[in-house]
C-alpha cells in the first residue's frame, strides 16, 4: 500500500507541476521572448542531464539530439501560441496530444484499436473540456 500511495502522490505532483507551467509561461512571456524562455529551459535541462551524456552510445546521442530539436521546436510553437491566447486554451490544445497518439499509430504503424480506446479518448476529451 505504501508504494501505491507514493505513486499516487507522484502522479499528483506531476499533474500540479504540469498544470502550473502554463500560467507561469504566460507570465514569463510578458517579460521574455519565446526563444529566451526556451533557451533558459534547455540550459537548465542540460545542467541536470549532462552527467548522463558520458554513458550514452553514439546512436543514443544522435536520437537524443534529434528528439531534443523536435522538442525545442514544439516548445517554441507552444510559447508563441501562449503569447497569443489564454493559458487555459493553450493547455487544452496541448492536452489534445493524448488524442493524436492513437491516430498517429494508426496512420504510421498501421495499428487498429477497439472501442475501449476510443471511449477513453472521448472521456479524455470531455475531461479536458470540463477543465
Amino acid at each position: 500500500m505504501r508504494s501505491e500511495r507514493q505513486g499516487l502522490l507522484a502522479l499528483l505532483l506531476v499533474t500540479v507541476v504540469w498544470g502550473t507551467t502554463f500560467p507561469a509561461m504566460k507570465m514569463l512571456s510578458a517579460h521574455l521572448d519565446a526563444l529566451q524562455i526556451i533557451w533558459l529551459r534547455f540550459a537548465i535541462a542540460l545542467a541536470v542531464l549532462s552527467p548522463l551524456w558520458r554513458g550514452m552510445r553514439r546512436a543514443e546521442r544522435r536520437w537524443g539530439l534529434l528528439l531534443g530539436a523536435l522538442l525545442f521546436l514544439a516548445f517554441w510553437l507552444q510559447i508563441e501560441g501562449l503569447a497569443r491566447t489564454s493559458s487555459n486554451r493553450n493547455a487544452f490544445v496541448t492536452g489534445l496530444n493524448v488524442l493524436v497518439v492513437p491516430l498517429l499509430a494508426m496512420a504510421v504503424l498501421g495499428r487498429r484499436y477497439g472501442w475501449t480506446l476510443w471511449a477513453a479518448c472521448g472521456m479524455a476529451l470531455a475531461g479536458m473540456a470540463l477543465m
